[in-house]
């Protein structure tokens, strides 16, 4: 689904992400209608900046109803966990998301007080952080995506915590596979 809003900062002040579609239901439906009508069976819905289950069964009761509606295939439906409110909550998506990404680049923003544009944290409370959402990802069987800016710099690390897979910019694309390819 689209991340409408300035998706440039974290500011609580600003809807983005699910609250965004929330307060906007129309726009959310519409989204998902034409992506529900296109249906080739073989699509995922990822729920961008959710803080609580309730906010990922508020989109997912919408996907069941109008997959009634058109008279097709449910897709797997996921959340992204890049606010520390999702990180908090990450046991009470895990009985029932199909997959979790990360979203690294807000997550880092959020939890360690700086801004995406000049993103000074801990690295190594920020790894420990992702072993730890991977982990409980592990434990439930729920597949995992880590992806952002700290995929060029930590994929091959994200892969050996467990991490089914890692999506990062096409810029960065070919040393992250020279990176990973070093693991196999």
């Amino acid at each position: 689904m689209f991340d409408f809003g300035d998706d440039k900062k974290i500011d609580k002040s600003t809807l983005r992400g699910f609250r965004w579609l929330y307060h906007h239901p129309r726009i959310l439906r519409e989204q998902l209608a034409a992506i529900l009508k296109v249906n080739t069976s073989n699509f995922k819905i990822l729920i961008p900046m959710v803080e609580t289950v309730k906010d990922y069964y508020f989109v997912k009761d919408i996907v069941d109803e109008m997959c009634m509606k058109y008279n097709c295939a449910k897709p797997e439906v996921g959340v992204m966990i890049e606010n520390y409110s999702a990180l908090c909550a990450i046991d009470t998506f895990l009985s029932d998301v199909d997959f979790i990404n990360i979203g690294t680049n807000d997550l880092i923003a959020d939890c360690f007080h700086t801004t995406r544009e000049n993103p000074i944290y801990d690295k190594k409370r920020f790894l420990i952080i992702v072993q730890d959402i991977i982990a409980h990802c592990k434990r439930f069987n729920v597949p995992v995506c880590v992806c952002g800016e700290s995929v060029k710099e930590f994929g091959d690390e994200f892969l050996r915590m467990g991490a089914t897979s890692i999506s990062t910019n096409i810029s960065d694309y070919k040393g992250v596979v020279e990176k990973c390819l070093k693991i196999l």
